[in-house]
């Protein structure tokens, strides 16, 4: 009876660590798509306005900053045919073990794309 209890408390406690940190690295990947949609689409817009890729990445930088400040703009890049700006952000999960853990600190290393085109009138 004293090692099943055990056992099981131990299997509670691994499952609950691994819930917390996988609930961590998903909450980090939706706030992070969030921040880089939303800097991509503000970016596009000021390009689409002025035709201009200095200002347009600043603005991608400043709405990341707004967003969340701990991420980090990795890529800029704006196609001038279609006039679509893609955004690329970075961001390491804030996860108990994950991070410390050699080979599983890339699942907590998070990166996102997004692209967006000009706004529709």
């Amino acid at each position: 009876m004293g090692r099943s209890t055990v056992f099981l408390m131990v299997l509670v406690i691994l499952f609950g660590v691994c819930a917390v940190e996988g609930g961590s690295i998903l909450f980090t990947r939706l706030s992070l798509q969030d921040t880089a949609d939303a800097a991509a689409n503000q970016s596009a817009g000021t390009y689409f306005n002025s035709n201009n890729f200095q200002q347009a990445e600043q603005t991608a930088k400043d709405a990341v900053a707004e967003q969340d400040p701990t991420a980090k703009l990795v890529g800029f890049q704006v196609n001038p045919n279609d006039r679509t700006v893609t955004v690329i952000l970075r961001k390491t999960a804030t996860t108990l073990l994950v991070r410390r853990v050699g080979f599983l600190k890339r699942l907590g290393r998070i990166r996102v794309t997004s692209t967006a085109g000009p706004p529709t009138v």
